[in-house]
């Protein structure tokens, strides 16, 4: 490449001998008078073991300046003769640099690191109000992606505290906005419309926070889902039935962006407990294992009367197949549910189910460990029963046993009563007679931390 180009790539070679992800922190600042937006960029690259210190490493960053009216503005840098595009690469290869755009006619929001430029963590201290501008016209589908989803994380997050102190839970009308618009805008890619609409996780919000609350956390998601679905129930089942087709079923991207958002449109309508008959429908007359698996995993974390019906008709389908076999254990352990224990106490005992099969055991136990509120319950019986497990595989499978233990090594993670429980269950692992040495270090080094 260096004979070919005739540049020296020695430094661009560090991305290969110095390890770790870099960071990169964006400030930008526009001079209204002067009609310049001055964006300053600085990489930090944490130490490594062996490593220290971290050189700069070359970045190439995709940027963007996205205008009022929502538009990508012409971008010219300082020194140019004339706007380069509306989406231009720009290099960090020193610890920091500015960069200087002119004839920037109004404030921007900056969308950086377009089309995944350089692997990398980028950085900046959005407003709210730049998020959903980016949320509603960046024109990359990625960071309109990512605008939205942490303005939602940021607002549910906002609920949990109200929750916590005896508040409130308000969404902001902002919100609904955006999210009309994702329904209605029929320009938009179908795939990506069924990922923006996806509302963050409960175990990335637990995340985010110092003091996980699963209970809050659980509350403020469904809160926002209930809000979401009733408001644009209407919306949701329009674009259900546009996207639910007879045609036979074809694997092709658009074929799949539209199950995906089909799909994404039920699991919120089906939350209501009004749309029952239309997820039991979707089951019965699915062409195919994605549409099936959908209906059965919105039943499943339903109060659908049927639900128990549709959980036995996708067994008794796929019991042959074992990768279904397992989404439906994971999806059985995961349910939202108050008995969940006893489903995956349940479990053990069931056809599907092999704890010699390391497949079924990970389905069984990320399913139930994925089920924030259900281990992380206050009775200590989710916790009791990964012990349990942990005492059943480390005898024949001492890797294994070693997952069942790694959700009770976060113990510090969560309020002073799980900690105290959390503690306890790691103590009873240690009482285990003839321990393997995997389980034991891990334990050791969570108890002692």
């Amino acid at each position: 490449m260096e004979d070919v180009s005739g540049k020296d790539l020695t430094q661009f070679k560090r991305w290969y001998s110095q390890a770790g992800t870099p960071t990169v922190y964006a400030d930008g600042k526009y001079d209204e008078k002067a009609k310049t937006y001055t964006l300053t960029l600085r990489q930090e690259t944490k130490p490594t073991p062996n490593q220290p210190e971290k050189l700069p490493f070359v970045i190439p960053l995709g940027i963007g300046l996205i205008g009022k009216d929502g538009k990508d503005m012409p971008l010219q840098l300082q020194g140019e003769k004339e706007p380069q595009g509306t989406s231009r690469v720009i290099v960090l290869d020193k610890a920091s640099d500015t960069f200087t755009f002119v004839n920037v006619a109004e404030q921007p929001v900056l969308s950086g690191n377009r089309d995944f430029t350089a692997p990398i963590h980028f950085v900046m201290d959005y407003t709210d109000a730049e998020r959903l501008h980016q949320a509603r016209f960046d024109s990359d589908l990625f960071n309109r992606w990512d605008a939205f989803q942490q303005y939602g994380v940021e607002q549910i997050l906002n609920m949990v505290k109200a929750i916590q102190d005896g508040k409130e839970p308000i969404l902001p009308e902002a919100y609904f906005d955006v999210w009309e618009s994702y329904l209605t805008d029929k320009s938009l890619d179908k795939g990506f419309v069924a990922r923006a609409i996806t509302l963050p996780q409960e175990n990335y919000l637990a995340d985010q926070m110092d003091v996980v609350d699963v209970d809050a956390i659980h509350k403020a998601r469904y809160i926002v889902k209930q809000a979401v679905a009733k408001r644009f129930e209407k919306l949701l089942r329009a674009v259900y039935d546009e996207n639910n087709t007879k045609a036979d079923y074809t694997p092709s991207p658009a074929e799949s962006a539209r199950r995906a958002l089909k799909n994404m449109a039920l699991s919120f309508l089906g939350d209501l407990g009004t749309n029952n008959e239309l997820v039991e429908k979707q089951y019965a007359e699915a062409n195919n294992m994605t549409d099936k698996l959908a209906a059965m995993n919105i039943a499943s974390n339903s109060k659908n009367p049927k639900r128990e019906a549709i959980m036995d008709a996708f067994y008794q389908t796929y019991k042959n197949e074992k990768a279904a076999v397992n989404k439906w254990i994971f999806t059985s352990a995961c349910a939202d549910r108050p008995d969940a224990v006893n489903v995956v106490r349940k479990l053990l005992t069931h056809p599907a189910f092999n704890i010699k099969n390391p497949n079924n055991v990970r389905a069984l136990m990320g399913g139930f460990a994925y089920n924030q509120t259900e281990f992380h319950k206050l009775d200590g019986s989710g916790y009791d029963f990964a012990v349990e497990m942990a005492y059943k595989m480390d005898d024949m499978n001492p890797q294994m046993a070693a997952h069942m233990v790694k959700p009770l090594t976060r113990w510090k993670r969560f309020d002073a009563k799980r900690q105290e429980m959390m503690k306890k269950a790691l103590e009873k692992v240690l009482e285990k007679k003839n321990l393997s040495k995997n389980v034991y270090e891990l334990v050791t080094k969570s108890l002692a931390a």
